[in-house]
């Protein structure tokens, strides 16, 4: 009731709900107060949504000049966006986008910077920060039997760092995508065999190495889903068996893609660090509650 609810059709003939509502779809608040000696009774007091109170923790904890509690005497400013047409009881919608705390004659602020497809960044003001990146296994089930790091390697038998993890699975069991993202390349690609490469926003990229075949119809420049087939576990390019080369790249950098909550540094730039200016101008002329 009082709200339309769109779902996409997929080439798999499953669906995917439409995204969340986009910044010119939400309505600014801030809320601002003293933390005393009970930090969450003084978000609510303030008026925060009860069910952000955790958010501002998990932004917080991102800031690493900040502790986990802000001293009693420190003051917060919290603002947050609601969506515009969200029913009555859509408080699942609220979400936090900007704290600031000060304390001591300094003050800090963390800013909560979407950089697409369901990744989050929490940014300072300089645009330095952290992203966020809950990865889904490509592999379900699957035995990393190499990890990140220095090894011996087993084709070429010489020391070597191991810039991704390899995860052992039979012949033709289906890889998955890690996230919500788009195909840049699905093809061979010299040692790493059979290949696709999803770029799931600006700073973050996985690829899929030694793929027996990818996906029907996958092909450069298609959009994928968190959890969609995109290829099958094979041995292509040089490998000495069946298995999946899962590489991730933050900002350009390989990191270690063995934890499923990934959290790594970045730094805005471009249209984007113009887009993140706007948005933090925006929340600072946030109406107080």
């Amino acid at each position: 009731r009082a709200r339309d609810i769109t779902l996409v059709a997929r080439d798999d003939g499953r669906f995917a709900p439409a995204r969340p509502p986009t910044p010119d779809r939400m309505t600014l608040h801030a809320v601002a107060g003293v933390a005393g000696p009970d930090f969450d009774a003084s978000l609510r007091a303030a008026g925060l949504p009860r069910t952000l109170v955790p958010d501002v923790r998990t932004a917080l904890a991102y800031d690493p000049d900040l502790p986990d509690t802000p001293p009693p005497d420190a003051q917060f400013r919290v603002v947050f966006a609601t969506a515009i047409d969200a029913p009555a009881d859509g408080a699942a919608l609220d979400v936090v986008r900007h704290v600031t705390v000060a304390s001591d004659g300094r003050s800090h602020s963390i800013y909560r910077y979407p950089v697409g497809d369901g990744l989050v960044a929490f940014v300072h003001p300089n645009g330095r920060g952290i992203l966020r990146a809950h990865l889904a296994k490509p592999v379900p089930g699957a035995v990393v039997t190499s990890p990140w790091g220095w090894r011996m390697h087993p084709v070429l038998k010489r020391p070597e760092f191991h810039k991704g993890i390899d995860m052992a699975a039979p012949l033709g069991t289906p890889v998955l995508a890690a996230a919500d993202g788009e195909v840049v390349f699905a093809g061979r690609h010299g040692n790493y065999g059979i290949l696709v490469k999803i770029r799931h926003s600006d700073h973050l990229m996985t690829t899929y190495g030694h793929l027996q075949r990818y996906a029907k119809g996958l092909r450069s420049g298609a959009r994928v889903v968190r959890g969609q087939v995109i290829g099958y576990v094979g041995r292509s390019g040089l490998a000495t068996g069946p298995h999946l080369y899962f590489e991730v790249f933050a900002d350009g950098r390989r990191v270690n893609p063995a934890g499923r909550n990934l959290t790594v540094p970045i730094r805005l730039a471009g249209s984007d660090l113009q887009r993140f200016r706007r948005l933090a101008a925006a929340d600072s002329r946030a109406p107080a509650e």
